[in-house]
């Protein structure tokens, strides 16, 4: 019997070694973060490579933000009367100019009555391609209607939304409101602030907005943490600490709290949050899978917010008379994307017409092309004319439109007839 009570008391020695070992790193996780955190150390990300320091921002880079795209309701903008030229990856040359509301020209728009207006992110605004090139430089030429671009790089939908209401009620009177979404942005409503996301984000100060559902189900507007320029440090640090309160980004990659040394993603390895997305029960264990698995097109709670959010934006487009249309972009075909925008207008409301890009028969060499990192070439000249052709369906378009380019990777180029 010794020899078996000797081999027991081998085993709760060795279970209790793992377990001392176990508190000691969560301890000493405690520590290390805590005093990381206190030198000014925005966040740090699972493998403890440190991001970005308030400490290591030089006043030229705190100017420029506040000089050339803060803003303290939308987080950042697009600054008026810009004229730049950029050249991209492959050596490309291609060049932006804007208007006098920090709009983008080169789709007719001249008064604060243009017949669209469109709202959203870096495909919204035509990054990567010349004035001309962008999808309203080409609906402009194919409609003869004139367009605005209000397009941002870096928005979310959340924001895009706030820059839509914030121009409405300075005047803006278009007769159709776009709402470009592409199917990444989902994820940026989920932030606060921008580097907790985009790691390698030029926007080194990047705050924004953020809208959430409340207990009543209804959207909230939770303002950023920095709504006036300001050089002090001290300060920044504070703004920067306060924006991690939900920032699900800030959550899941800087936690000074249990487990600190433990990342949920660990999980991946074994499946366990799998399970847990099939079951459903990912929904009520956040702490655990949100690494892993995070958020996502086919989450029931993500679902309702989006449906919230376009339901506020078909809501408002029709208070200014104006016909609400979303504009869905698709590269990846990201899980549950899809499936999500069936039945959208029904959701959100009959009047908002939902197009999809993914059935526009475009060539999927050319949507794909990982040459830039944005839509170049012909996508968008396709992307115009399968977007004219809906809305001439929908009898928004008043008019025949005329495929300009119908052997150049559109495999189904052939629009509806109207008798307007």
């Amino acid at each position: 019997m010794a020899p078996e009570s000797f081999t027991r008391r081998k085993k709760w020695y060795a279970f209790l070694m793992v377990l001392s070992v176990g508190a000691m790193l969560e301890g000493l996780g405690f520590l290390t973060l805590n005093f990381l955190m206190h030198q000014k150390a925005a966040y740090v990300v699972p493998d403890g490579e440190f991001i970005v320091s308030v400490s290591e921002l030089s006043d030229e880079q705190i100017d420029w933000y506040y000089r050339d795209a803060f803003d303290p309701q939308l987080g950042w903008t697009v600054r008026p009367n810009l004229s730049r030229q950029y050249t991209n990856r492959f050596g490309q040359r291609w060049a932006y100019t804007t208007d006098s509301e920090g709009g983008r020209q080169g789709s007719g728009k001249t008064t604060d009555y243009p017949w669209a207006a469109t709202f959203g992110d870096s495909f919204a605004f035509g990054w990567e391609v010349s004035d001309e090139q962008t999808l309203q430089g080409h609906l402009h030429r194919l409609t003869g209607k004139s367009i605005a671009n209000y397009g941002v790089a870096g928005y979310g939908p959340d924001q895009a939304l706030l820059r839509m209401e914030k121009k409405l009620a300075e005047g803006l009177r278009p007769q159709v409101l776009i709402l470009m979404t592409f199917e990444e942005n989902l994820l940026r409503t989920y932030n606060r602030f921008r580097p907790f996301y985009a790691v390698t984000t030029p926007l080194r100060l990047a705050f924004k907005p953020r809208l959430i559902l409340n207990d009543e189900g209804h959207l909230q507007v939770l303002t950023q943490a920095l709504v006036r320029p300001t050089s002090d440090r001290e300060a920044l640090a504070r703004a920067i600490d306060d924006s991690r309160h939900q920032d699900y980004w800030a959550e899941t990659r800087a936690r000074v709290e249990f487990p600190f040394l433990y990342h949920s993603a660990i999980l991946g390895y074994f499946h366990g949050c799998e399970t847990f997305r099939s079951s459903g029960w990912v929904e009520y264990w956040p702490t655990v899978c949100r690494g892993y698995y995070g958020p996502n097109w086919s989450r029931p709670s993500t679902q309702e917010f989006m449906d919230a959010l376009y339901g506020r934006f078909a809501a408002v487009a029709q208070e200014f008379g104006a016909k609400p249309v979303l504009l869905f972009l698709s590269r990846h075909r990201t899980p549950g994307y899809l499936p999500y925008l069936a039945g959208l207008d029904r959701r959100v409301s009959p009047e908002v017409v939902v197009v999809d890009i993914s059935n526009a028969g475009i060539a999927p060499d050319i949507l794909n092309d990982t040459r830039n990192l944005h839509f170049v070439g012909d996508a968008w000249s396709l992307i115009a004319e399968h977007l004219a052709t809906i809305l001439v369906a929908e009898g928004i378009l008043l008019q025949e439109i005329q495929a300009t380019n119908a052997d150049n990777g559109l495999q189904s180029a052939s629009p509806p007839t109207a008798d307007h």
